[in-house]
């Protein structure tokens, strides 16, 4: 999953990062990603409380799970039986502004 960053200048691959963290210098919470590989911390985005921060995790980990699901059966269209399947979606997580978090 791809996850821009709230300025648009970044394109972060979420399977190239170690981790997503909040961090907190200076009073502001900064969600970075983090590679421990390199020991680097890149900002993508900026909140004003931690509140507002954990809510936008939790958006980013809503989603990366979300997926297009089919339960099966008669397909009345095609006129036959379909399996069950599910397909994983192409995902790109644009990174909110504070106020609209």
């Amino acid at each position: 999953m791809l996850i821009r960053s709230q300025d648009k200048k970044v394109i972060a691959v979420l399977e190239n990062c170690d981790s997503i963290v909040i961090c907190k210098p200076q009073n502001i919470y900064h969600i970075c990603t983090f590679n421990g590989v390199e020991e680097s911390r890149t900002s993508i985005g900026i909140y004003s409380t931690e509140e507002k921060a954990i809510k936008v995790l939790d958006m980013i980990q809503e989603k990366y799970l979300s997926r297009m699901e089919l339960d099966g059966g008669y397909d009345a269209v095609s006129g036959c039986y379909v399996q069950p399947n599910f397909w994983v979606l192409p995902k790109v997580f644009q990174m909110p502004q504070d106020s609209e978090v």
